[in-house]
């Protein structure tokens, strides 16, 4: 919409599946084409890819009511991953990395108008500073790199309060932290029981920082 949104979520919190088909949504129902150019951008490649292949094939779906929507290749699903896809409307959606330069990325005469941020810091970069501090400047980049009127998602866990998500939280956006349980210790979701929590913080390596 129009705030830039940080989503942090306990591990298996399911935060990236509902995105995936809001987007599909959008895209669908946005008859005005508000947003062009979606990228979506993860520490690895193949999650990236992973999750615009899956909103490709959510459209594909339901091609039995909105008609076949892309500009090329559509009506079938895919096993394999796709980097991109543009439809006939005209907007693109296309899959990259925090470890790639984000400047001058353009879809016709748009620049990037919507990114979904998923995933982007992990144990390995936490531990190391060198990772931590090219992903913050890659993800300034690609967020300077926005269109005037564009916004972005985050979606990840607050696994440490130093690094990259810590840095985003600096920035203009609305937060919202949801952990496991509440604070009087009661699941903040039905599909997790008391017991199977427990079992949970027993096993966990990092309680606090995943959970």
């Amino acid at each position: 919409g129009e705030i830039n949104f940080l989503n942090l979520a306990f591990r298996g919190a399911s935060k990236t599946s509902p995105t995936k088909v809001l987007l599909a949504f959008i895209l669908l129902n946005d008859s005005s084409h508000t947003r062009k150019y979606i990228k979506i951008l993860t520490k690895d490649l193949t999650n990236s890819t992973q999750f615009v292949t899956d909103v490709y094939n959510l459209l594909v779906e339901v091609e039995s009511v909105y008609g076949d929507v892309f500009e090329k290749e559509g009506k079938t699903k895919r096993e394999e991953q796709q980097g991109k896809f543009t439809m006939k409307s005209g907007v693109k959606v296309t899959a990259g990395t925090v470890g790639k330069t984000q400047r001058g990325h353009v879809q016709d005469a748009y620049r990037p108008d919507w990114l979904v941020f998923d995933d982007i810091e992990d144990r390995d970069s936490m531990n190391s500073a060198v990772i931590t501090q090219k992903i913050i400047d890659k993800v300034d980049e690609a967020i300077q790199g926005l269109s005037i009127d564009g916004n972005y998602v985050v979606l990840g866990n607050y696994i440490s309060d130093i690094g990259v998500i810590e840095n985003i939280k600096t920035k203009n956006v609305t937060l919202m932290i949801t952990p496991i349980i509440d604070s009087e210790g009661n699941p903040t979701w039905e599909r997790y029981t008391k017991e199977k929590i427990e079992s949970i913080k027993i096993d966990a390596e990092d309680w606090y920082g995943e959970y």
